[in-house]
């Protein structure tokens, strides 16, 4: 791996004898280009067709984990999207309209780390054929290991109907829309292996008698750790295909193909009422299936989401409430469409989505003919499941990706002591212990429902002398049931007493809670001989002490000790000790908008306007 690194050109970078620096330009680009085709043909005076086809790529050489030497390999992007479209319409008789259209919509991005291209992949170390990345200390790695392979593909398919007909003074609109949504998604994080450079828990030996080496001395252990290969630690994900029995395997990327089928039925009527009146009459209904992965890697609660809250119990009864005992442990299970249990959902279907819409515009009959029109409406719309929100939910529960890091405990071990691949301690799936504490878990509450808005608007238009128009509006919207996440592991500083504890430690005394945690007389010397107690101590973070309380090994070697060994519970502190975060997905949010809005127009001769 050293030798993708050039001789030092920089002697302004390093310490001027050992390390040095390298200034160079390296090579970038960002190319896009843009295909796009449009067919329109008349089959008869009836009925015309209009096809189109759109390309489009976007490529940039060193546009991610770019080289950091000019003979190392580097990452790059490519970014290619196709959309489709046909439209069939056909006017069967003077007033009925009738549309039918297509449309395939494929957007990629790929992320190519630098070890993907065949050079690349040549360039890095083996052990049993499986190749690793090193990590150096303070010299800059010869391939960037900041990020790693990532991608998705989001295929979208759309049919869309609608029918036109006009009769005596109403225009009435109706049809449908059926919606095929789903996105492929992948990343290899930590799925190369790594071995990262460093003492471990052998420190250099002999290194402080060296004549002279003085302040050297770090730099000088650091520069012998990397010529000698000395390994701190060495890590690899691995993630599980999923499946009846699934297991880890090396190598293996996380991967999720989320889909969802939408369809949606609308009915609208213009009715023109009278010379000076038309109203917009309308209603449509929307549905969105529960989304689930292709490939049944859906992830979700077993018991729905009232596991959310562990041991503690099943509702929102179990929260800050230390030493409850209503619940169980919280284990991940496989769900949905294609999974092992398919009848199981993430989250109930909503099927009462309907959206009615109703408009206004009244010319009104006083202060001048066809001087003031009044315009009101009010419509409301359901709004889609975001993938985002899914892929983090449902794809990065724990169970199906470990991240096994092996250090040379108390000897000394460099990459010859090394063996691949690593292989993972725990069974896919397998229940978090409460000695974890480490982890977030997520949920989708089970009954949650569709999010909504609803729009209104009001406004009066007047015609003033001087060609002038002046616009008067009222726009307010109002969403409810929108989706937002919460922590049911709230760090309890309350019913727990830690805050006044705290309290007592800031003024120096020694709390009997404290002095029970930390098995002492004086917990206040404990805090203060401890850097991170302290400073939260002298920052006033009351809520990040009692996390720390909560999830360190101190003096136990095991996380959640110190409160096992003072005899509290285990949900002392937070409502499901299994997990560092426990966060539940919801109908928890709601928004309001108002706003008014004033425009002045003018028209000048000659097509000139003017606006205000």
């Amino acid at each position: 791996m050293i030798d993708l690194m050039p001789l030092p050109n920089n002697f302004f970078a390093g310490d001027g004898l050992n390390t040095g620096g390298y200034t160079w330009q390296r090579r970038s680009t960002s190319d896009f280009n843009q295909l796009n085709v449009k067919v329109d043909h008349n089959i008869n005076p009836s009925h015309r067709v209009t096809a189109s086809y759109l390309r489009e790529t976007a490529d940039a050489v060193n546009g991610f984990m770019a080289q950091p030497f000019p003979n190392a390999p580097g990452g790059n992007t490519t970014t290619p999207g196709t959309t489709y479209s046909l439209k069939v319409t056909s006017t069967l008789t003077p007033n009925l309209v009738q549309e039918t259209s297509f449309g395939a919509l494929r957007s990629r991005l790929r992320f190519n780390a630098p070890w993907e291209t065949p050079e690349g992949l040549a360039s890095l170390p083996r052990i049993n054929n499986q190749p690793y990345v090193i990590d150096f200390l303070t010299i800059t790695d010869p391939l960037r290991l900041d990020n790693d392979p990532q991608g998705r593909l989001s295929p979208n398919y759309q049919w869309r109907t609608k029918t036109s007909y006009n009769k005596g003074k109403h225009t009435l609109k109706f049809g449908g829309e059926l919606w095929f949504v789903s996105t492929n998604g992948f990343n290899s994080f930590d799925v190369m292996p790594r071995a990262v450079i460093g003492n471990g828990a052998q420190p250099v030996l002999g290194m402080a008698q060296v004549p002279g080496i003085g302040q050297n001395q770090a730099g000088a252990e650091n520069l012998l750790n990397n010529l000698t290969g000395s390994l701190a630690s060495f890590r690899q994900a691995l993630n599980s295909p999923g499946g009846r029995n699934p297991q880890f395997l090396a190598g293996e990327g996380k991967q999720r193909t989320w889909k969802q089928r939408e369809y949606y039925l609308f009915f609208q009527d213009d009715w023109k009422v009278s010379r000076n009146v038309t109203l917009n009459l309308g209603m449509r209904y929307e549905f969105y299936g529960v989304p689930y992965d292709q490939n049944g890697r859906t992830a979700g609660l077993a018991g729905g989401s009232g596991s959310v809250f562990g041991i503690s119990g099943r509702d929102a009864s179990a929260l800050f409430r230390p030493g409850a005992a209503d619940g169980a442990l919280t284990q991940v299970a496989l769900m949905g469409r294609n999974s092992i249990d398919p009848l199981r959902n993430l989250y109930h279907n909503d099927a009462n989505n309907f959206g009615p819409a109703v408009g206004i515009s009244w010319g009104l009959p006083w202060f001048g003919k066809d001087k003031t029109i009044l315009r009101a409406g009010y419509q409301m719309g359901y709004e889609r499941a975001s993938f985002r929100i899914l892929d983090v939910v449902a794809g990065d529960l724990p169970g199906l990706r470990v991240v096994e890091t092996q250090t040379n405990g108390a000897g000394y071990t460099n990459l010859n002591g090394l063996r691949l691949p690593l292989s993972s301690s725990v069974a896919p799936l397998a229940t978090v212990p409460l000695t974890d504490r480490t982890q977030t878990l997520r949920t989708f509450d089970t009954g949650m429902r569709v999010p909504y808005a609803q729009n209104f608007n009001v406004s009066v238009t007047r015609s003033l002398p001087g060609n002038f128009t002046l616009d008067v509006r009222y726009v307010g919207s109002k969403g409810t049931r929108l989706v937002r996440g919460a922590d049911m592991n709230e760090h309890n500083i309350f019913e727990t007493g830690i805050l006044e504890a705290f309290q007592i430690a800031q003024a120096g005394g020694n709390a009997p809670l404290f002095n029970r945690i930390f098995n002492t007389a004086n917990s206040f010397n404990t805090i203060a001989a401890n850097t991170t107690l302290q400073g939260h101590l002298a920052n006033g973070n009351v809520g990040s002490f009692a996390r720390f309380l909560n999830e360190t090994d101190l003096q136990t070697g095991v996380r959640g000790g110190l409160l096992r060994r003072a005899g509290l519970p285990e949900n002392f502190i937070v409502t499901n000790p299994q997990f560092a975060s426990a966060r539940m997905t919801s109908n928890f949010a709601s928004s309001t908008y108002h706003s008014m809005q004033i425009e002045l127009n003018r028209r000048f001769t000659k097509g000139v306007a003017a606006h205000w």
